[in-house]
């Protein structure tokens, strides 16, 4: 079973990380170390170019690694650095159908590999990291606080960790130049967790969910709490705008972490989400019991804000305007991200133009505008219902430039045949008669039997 993991775990991984990088070239090993670790040896190859054909762990003592086509640097010499009391030799067969292959002293040693970018990532560029653990090693059972201790060793006075940790790999350069560098010596299950932590701050979630659910395949507990919260986490924001196609499994995945989480607020803000997602896939009955229950909680004010705003969205499902604004108010009240408070002041904003109020619904939905002067691009409705209110308010000019460009963001809007029509009224109500005139005929040629089509008929037969 592991060894298929092994192999699942290298081909998800590559195709998630160089899928941009592949090209026709030559990969080229420019640079190579080793290193002792805790079980071992450890052994880095950073190469430029394809990724390899095939890695080959089966048939020890040798663990073979096949290229399309394979070079290495001529300054680069193997048996200076590489050769220690478990690996025996190195060698470098390049061309096409190049191979990487090292000879381990114990042919019953363990091997794992994996392939991540280089740090800091460079395009084109990989490290292929193999782990020889001898077979007289035991691999401990892991329990929840093992690593936790590990980590705690670590903050120890910092020159006692580099006398213990040092250790240097030559580097070649382009101009076959050399120099020293210092890797830590970490468990694998603690890189892919870093790896994968720093993907996930980097908002690179494809890459975050690939190297934790390798993670969490690995059976390991030190971080499994944090990792099946990002993992959720991650999964929301890949497909959050594909709600209404991924909602569900969203939804499952942040229920897993909710068996693991404690901490009172986290597990609110999850539930929140996770009613949010409920409503908008029309479960409003479901969602509605997660915030009631939610409500009977004392809770921070960040969370509480979450939940007034999904309270005011609940009501606006349910067809109830003025207790939907209440608790969106309400929201607006709670410490909540400038994203949020936007998108706040956005409902409540359209809301108010439903019902007629136009000079309100604008406040709100320039408040929107100036809290987030990008929220456009995400949500182009807001300047329609802008240019509606403007509409509503007679104020035709400023209307007119607001509809067009609401028509420019989306020109197959479904409604284009109203606010053409409406457009056409601006012009009609600035005296611009011509241009009125041929946009009404463009409205009833090109789109017949519309409301857009109907509106302008009868305001021409007004104007008899």
């Amino acid at each position: 079973m592991r060894k298929i993991y092994e192999a699942f775990a290298f081909l998800v991984v590559c195709s998630v990380f160089f899928l941009d990088t592949i090209n026709a070239n030559a990969t080229t090993l420019q640079q190579l170390g080793v290193q002792k670790t805790e079980e071992g040896f450890r052994t880095i190859f950073f190469l430029k170019g394809e990724l390899p054909e095939k890695v080959n762990t089966k048939t020890r003592p040798t663990v073979r690694v096949q290229f399309t086509k394979f070079e290495v640097l001529p300054s680069i010499k193997p048996d200076e650095i590489l050769t220690t009391s478990i690996i025996k030799e190195v060698k470098f067969k390049t061309g096409k159908k190049g191979t990487i292959t090292i000879t381990i002293a114990d042919p019953k040693a363990h091997v794992e590999y994996i392939v991540l970018p280089t740090i800091p990532p460079k395009p084109g560029t990989y490290r292929l990291i193999f782990d020889i653990i001898p077979s007289g090693y035991v691999i401990p059972v892991e329990e929840p606080t093992s690593l936790k201790t590990k980590q705690e060793e670590k903050i120890k006075p910092e020159e006692n960790v580099v006398s213990e940790r040092q250790w240097k790999v030559k580097t070649v350069q382009k101009e076959a130049t050399t120099k020293a560098a210092e890797i830590e010596a970490i468990p694998f299950d603690e890189y892919i967790f870093r790896e994968a932590e720093a993907a996930f701050q980097r908002r690179y979630f494809n890459k975050a969910l690939v190297l934790y659910n390798s993670y969490l395949q690995r059976n390991k507990l030190a971080h499994r709490k944090q990792v099946l919260l990002h993992r959720a986490m991650a999964y929301y924001e890949l497909h959050k705008e594909e709600w209404h196609k991924y909602g569900f499994e969203m939804i499952q995945l942040f229920e897993e972490a909710l068996k693991e989480t404690g901490n009172i607020s986290e597990v609110a803000r999850i539930q929140c989400i996770i009613a949010s997602l409920y409503r908008r896939l029309g479960v409003v009955n479901r969602a509605e019991k997660i915030i009631n229950t939610l409500m009977s909680k004392s809770l921070p004010s960040e969370v509480l804000g979450c939940i007034w705003k999904e309270i005011g969205l609940i009501k606006l499902a349910k067809q109830q305007p003025v207790e939907a604004i209440s608790s969106l108010y309400k929201a607006l009240s709670q410490q909540i991200t400038t994203g949020e408070r936007a998108e706040i002041h956005y409902t409540i904003g359209k809301i108010l133009v439903e019902t007629g109020a136009y000079k309100e619904a604008l406040y709100h939905l320039n408040n929107a505008m100036e809290l987030e002067p990008t929220i456009y691009q995400k949500t182009p409705d807001i300047i329609k219902q802008i240019g509606t209110a403007l509409f509503g308010m007679r104020k035709f000019k400023s209307a007119q430039r607001m509809l067009i460009w609401y028509l420019n963001l989306k020109p197959d809007s479904k409604e284009k045949d109203l606010l053409w029509a409406q457009i056409a009224e601006c012009f009609y109500q600035q005296n611009k008669l011509k241009l009125a005139e041929r946009l009404q005929n463009h409205v009833m040629v090109e789109m017949p039997d519309t409301e857009g089509a109907y509106i302008i008929m009868l305001r021409r037969a007004q104007m008899l």
